[in-house]
């Protein structure tokens, strides 16, 4: 054999001992119950068991006083290794092989199952806000074993049917949104399973709030016919209505003003109204909630036209984002 041939030959044994080497068995367990790990060995007395921290058996004998632990033999070759009652740290690496050789009979890859769950600091938290117009994400980091899946799903609360939860048809531990519109503004769930009890769904609820500034309408009546322009007209002993209707993404104040005086206001974080210049002028402030789930406030001035109260009102609506304002000149009848 020419130094040609008995190096090509390494080079094939070497290849032969690297592919030919066994891959671990996923075994998976249950926490308490009873975990057998079957091996073919040459002779039982030659052969032993090991994980990643200790020997465990060499032959029939079982080191580390582990009570748990017993070899059961089959036949002259089957080395049976037994572990009662699993326990969480049981999982991991488990290798059959001979006692002082290389020789490696079989391996094992010992995983426990564990019921699916969504940790408190392991989602996007119970409530997530973001600004009109951005991109969100949400995410539920589900853990368990095997490997969770997470779906996503839509919450709408109706006054007539209550609760209905709709799939979105989207997979994954992320939801992204962009260019996130007001419609968006509504209740998501997150729901995890695997297939260790299938009958445990983990759940978290998130709750998408869209920020964005107050949005107001504001008209004029002049005894109570609507005037569709921001300057009005009226005379003497006319009575004005001026509504200000305020469309916010969270709590807000709304304020009336004359001429950057404060006449009154309403705040929808303590459901009050009050009026500061009614000891003044005849002024009438009204806030209306009728609307509030929708998230609209109406704030209503009534008063009746006088030499003092032709002038300039504002409605001013301030929410967390920031605050919008609206105009409404009145005139006496023959000015401009």
């Amino acid at each position: 054999m020419d130094f040609l041939t008995t190096f090509c030959l390494g080079i094939l044994f070497i290849l032969y001992t690297v592919y030919s080497e066994k891959h671990p068995v996923l075994k998976e367990y249950e926490v308490g119950k009873d975990l057998f790990l079957y091996c073919t060995v040459e002779k039982i007395e030659e052969a032993m068991w090991k994980n990643e921290k200790q020997v465990i058996t060499i032959g029939e004998r079982v080191f580390g006083g582990d009570k748990r632990i017993s070899i059961v033999p089959k036949g002259s070759t089957g080395y049976q290794l037994k572990i009662k009652g699993m326990k969480s740290e049981d999982e991991g690496n488990y290798t059959c092989k001979h006692k002082s050789k290389a020789d490696i009979y079989q391996q094992y890859a010992i995983k426990r199952k564990v019921k699916v769950s969504i940790a408190n600091n392991t989602f996007s938290g119970s409530v997530v806000r973001v600004m009109e117009n951005e991109t969100v994400i949400l995410w539920c980091n589900a853990s368990g074993y095997p490997e969770p899946s997470v779906s996503w799903y839509v919450i709408d609360t109706d006054n007539l049917q209550g609760e209905k939860i709709t799939a979105l048809g989207i997979n994954g531990n992320m939801l992204g949104i962009q260019n996130v519109s007001r419609d968006c503004a509504t209740t998501f769930q997150c729901q995890a399973v695997n297939s260790y009890l299938t009958d445990i769904i983990a759940k978290r609820t998130i709750k998408l709030v869209v920020n964005f500034f107050p949005e107001i309408s504001a008209n004029g009546f002049i005894n109570d016919k609507k005037i569709s322009r921001q300057i009005l007209h009226g005379k003497m002993s006319d009575k004005v209505k001026l509504t200000c209707a305020v469309f916010s993404s969270s709590p807000l104040n709304v304020t009336w003003l004359r001429d950057d005086e404060e006449i009154g206001w309403y705040s929808s974080l303590t459901g009050e109204d009050k009026n500061k210049l009614t000891h003044l002028n005849p002024y009438s402030l009204k806030s209306n909630t009728a609307q509030i789930e929708k998230r609209i406030i109406e704030v209503v001035l009534t008063f009746q036209l006088d030499t003092g109260t032709f002038s300039i009102y504002n409605c001013k609506a301030e929410n967390e984002v920031g605050s919008n304002i609206k105009t409404i000149d009145i005139r006496r009848i023959g000015t401009r």
